[in-house]
């Protein structure tokens, strides 16, 4: 038998760290396929998610051997430590609210658009999809609506039904 030759050989995943107002870390990847100018798509985890979590690696490979940028990121309270694997960071995991993660978000799509990020110049940052799971859809969708950003598709995969789960004193 014979292979196939990929249409779309990725490189190596670059990667990032970008620091919120409050002195937080967010930590990424930007992988692109080799050819310049594609759009890109902005995964975006959940609640107990990472960025490497799962299925998002592979997500992350399928999206660049089709012809797509491809941005992982973790949001700066999702408790994930600079070995971008444990979860080290538990106090920040348990103060962590929607607005901040739309937050992250924004700062994430600043950084792309202002060529801030490694491999940023190659993409076509005036193409961008959000990939949401969980919990990140609530941030996607916000940022989304914002308009601030051309952000030309949202996908959510087992999206949140409310963001009212917890009873009034959990809330606060």
């Amino acid at each position: 038998s014979s292979l196939v030759k990929n249409p779309h050989p990725t490189v190596e995943a670059a990667s990032f760290e970008l620091t919120t107002e409050e002195e937080i870390v967010i930590r990424g990847d930007l992988a692109t396929p080799s050819e310049p100018g594609a759009p890109v798509v902005v995964c975006v985890h959940g609640f107990k998610g990472f960025k490497d979590w799962g299925f998002w690696p592979q997500v992350s490979r399928g999206l660049t051997d089709s012809g797509y940028a491809c941005l992982r990121f973790n949001f700066s309270h999702s408790g994930i430590g600079p070995d971008r694997e444990s979860l080290t960071e538990t106090d920040l995991f348990e103060t962590g609210t929607y607005s901040r993660e739309a937050e992250d978000l924004k700062l994430v799509l600043r950084a792309l658009a202002g060529n801030r990020l490694s491999g940023a110049e190659e993409v076509d940052a005036n193409r961008i999809g959000l990939l949401a799971h969980s919990r990140g859809s609530v941030s996607s969708l916000a940022v989304a609506a914002s308009q601030e950003f051309p952000v030309r598709s949202v996908v959510l995969w087992n999206p949140v039904s409310s963001v009212l789960w917890w009873d009034e004193k959990a809330r606060k």
